[in-house]
């Protein structure tokens, strides 16, 4: 069969008119899921990081270091994060809080600056 010129440019129209929205799809889907992605890493290393401080001779130092050694682990060293630690008394149950606030200075290629913010308790054991 031959095809007239005018439909073979349609066709070039229809290819572009299509796959700049299906682009832009694929690219909101691999932000949303590299933010996820980063969010549960920064979960997993707090709460190792408040584990850490629970025991009965953690420390605030030694739930930082937990922290930034599973963070270096997972991620390479190259967030940047600002890591808190502490305790908390909430009656008779000591807590140990361990927080990170990092900078997400990009979603997969849309460069974006938002911070994401996670927190974990633990309880700590009786001494």
């Amino acid at each position: 069969m031959i095809q007239k010129s005018g439909e073979r440019g349609s066709a070039v129209v229809d290819f572009i008119l299509v796959s700049i929205p299906l682009l832009a799809v694929f690219f909101w889907t691999l932000s949303v899921t590299q933010t996820a992605y980063l969010r549960n890493v920064l979960l997993d290393a707090a709460v190792e990081g408040s584990r850490s401080a629970a025991l009965a001779d953690g420390t605030e130092a030694g739930a930082i270091l937990k922290t930034k050694q599973v963070l270096t682990l997972a991620l390479g060293g190259d967030l940047n994060a600002e890591v808190l630690a502490g305790f908390e008394q909430h009656g008779t149950l000591r807590v140990s809080r361990v927080e990170i606030i990092a900078q997400v200075p990009m979603a997969g290629l849309l460069p974006i600056n938002s911070t994401i913010r996670v927190v974990a308790d633990a309880s700590n054991e009786l001494q």
